[in-house]
């Protein structure tokens, strides 16, 4: 199923939803972790949305979790977001994409599965 068909399956159920994302993360986090609950956040160098375009997620955004052929494997809400330099994340349990270091830019997003 695409992320456009699962969305529209949970408009269905949430006629006040307004849109959703491909999440940027995707390929870097399990979802046997998200489902377990093991894994409820990632970090992510500033970078690599600036690199690809993407915009920031906000707090209650709709990410679509997809497998490595573009099929929606869930959909996310974005609980929190914080943007702040690695080192103040170094010690985070969270997965994370590349080898920040120092004074990088990280962004900490926190979700929760909302539909799958």
């Amino acid at each position: 199923m695409t992320p456009e068909e699962m969305f529209k399956q949970y408009r269905l159920l949430n006629p006040m939803a307004s849109d959703y994302s491909h999440a940027i993360f995707s390929t870097y986090i399990s979802w046997d972790d998200i489902l377990s609950e093991k894994v409820s956040s990632i970090l992510i160098p500033a970078a690599l949305f600036e690199e690809s375009g993407e915009e920031l997620p906000l707090k209650d955004d709709i990410e679509a979790l997809t497998d490595n052929k573009g099929n929606s494997i869930a959909l996310l809400r974005i609980t929190n977001v914080e943007v702040a330099p690695f080192f103040l994340f170094k010690e985070e349990k969270s997965p994370m994409i590349g080898n920040p270091m120092g004074d990088d830019i990280v962004i900490k997003l926190k979700f929760k599965i909302i539909f799958y």
